[in-house]
């Protein structure tokens, strides 16, 4: 296949001539900055056709795709040199298949106070909720999300639980808000999860596997990923994962991690600053080994000043309190959310039994709202009643 590099203004395209057929997954934003956006989809052939467009850019030039899984192959390009805090319309092409009127919206400046939304969401398990989420979020119109685990049902080793149970529900959101996950314990390692979602550019030289941080305007959010045994592991005990160690670590990673974020003279800088992770420290089926990891990493995290932090896993929804481990308060404000829904994949919403124990939930922050030191969040839980996610009665003011 021979590589066509072509510049023309206003357009981006990316190109590889062949086959035509439709994309597997659809354009998804990720790594959004205040100059750029990287757009990846996936294809089933190295040799299909790319092209995105968005209006008003310069064109850049795409490198080949890279097969992820048997015969699926990720297109990834990147748009640089755009104006922060700007709305962009685009559209793309992949085969025979075309899509127009799309938009995202660049971030702020670093350090700019401006009101920002962002969606807190996890444990995407289910399609008949998930796509009732993705619905309801899509209408907030947040700036982007953070992810808190759990994105696909079963083994995140095995390609078709990507598209089922992730992409495919939440297409149209994802082509509109950018996505930081943190991987779960169903994605069962980082396998794929890395190469959908590599660390943003901006991370620190010990951000991989999960571990990763960036900044959206003047707020900083740091990634860690927790492993839940290894592959076929008996044990399924919650420890920090380590790709060099088989799924073990002695918390240095992250504390490696964590220390250089912290001595950043950007992190410094940042006003608010929130940290995400798949299992809370209150997980219960388990022996101590997390426990002892929030434990150890507490002095870190006093001394970094988060927030709140952001937690998935339970399938129930956690209001904000404050973080407590063994009598050690951490100085932050915790909350926990997740839609999964049941076993049972079918339950009509207005008819699924009462006794599913899950409360689907999702969280909508506002920071720097109407232009104050203050930052809102507010809290989504499923209404049997009135079959639809609706605002808690309780929300969170978190203020400097």
């Amino acid at each position: 296949m021979k590589n066509m590099f072509v510049f023309l203004t206003g357009i981006l395209f990316c190109i590889c001539s062949g086959l035509e057929s439709k994309a597997l997954v659809e354009p998804y934003l990720y790594d959004m900055t205040d100059t750029g956006v990287q757009f990846r989809a996936v294809g089933s052939g190295a040799k299909d056709l790319l092209k995105v467009k968005v209006k008003g850019n310069r064109e850049y030039i795409c490198e080949n795709p890279v097969e992820i899984a048997p015969k699926k192959y990720l297109y990834s390009v990147e748009f640089v040199g755009l104006s922060p805090s700007t709305a962009y319309t685009y559209s793309f092409s992949f085969g025979k298949q075309e899509l127009s009127g799309l938009s995202f919206k660049t971030a702020p400046k670093t350090f700019e106070p401006k009101e920002i939304k962002f969606v807190v969401w996890g444990d995407t398990q289910t399609l008949v909720m998930n796509t009732k989420a993705a619905d309801s979020i899509a209408a907030l119109k947040p700036d982007f999300l953070l992810h808190v685990g759990d994105l696909v049902r079963g083994d995140g080793r095995i390609w078709k639980e990507w598209p089922d149970y992730f992409f495919n529900p939440a297409r149209a959101l994802l082509g509109s808000a950018p996505v930081f996950p943190v991987p779960g314990n169903h994605e069962q390692g980082v396998e794929l999860f890395s190469q959908l979602f590599p660390a943003p550019k901006s991370s620190s030289k010990h951000a991989a596997n999960g571990y990763y941080s960036f900044d959206y305007g003047n707020a900083h959010f740091v990634s860690v990923h927790v492993w839940y045994g290894a592959p076929g592991a008996r044990e399924k005990s919650p420890v920090l994962y380590n790709a060099n160690k088989n799924g073990r670590d002695d918390v240095s990673e992250l504390k490696a991690m964590l220390a250089e974020d912290a001595a950043s003279p950007v992190t410094k800088a940042q006003m608010w600053k929130f940290l995400y992770i798949h299992i809370p420290p209150d997980v219960k089926d388990g022996p101590e080994s997390m426990r002892k990891t929030w434990l150890e990493i507490l002095p870190l995290l006093k001394t970094y000043g988060f927030d709140m932090a952001f937690f998935g896993h339970k399938h129930i929804f956690a209001d904000t309190r404050e973080l407590i481990v063994d009598g050690e308060d951490s100085g932050m404000k915790g909350m926990t959310v997740g839609l999964y829904w049941s076993e049972k994949e079918d339950w009509d919403l207005k008819t699924a039994p009462t006794d599913v124990v899950c409360v689907p939930s999702f969280a909508l922050v506002t920071l720097n709202k109407n232009g104050k030191k203050e930052s809102v969040v507010q809290p989504y839980v499923w209404d049997r009643v009135q079959v639809e996610f609706t605002p808690s009665v309780k929300e969170t003011v978190l203020t400097r």
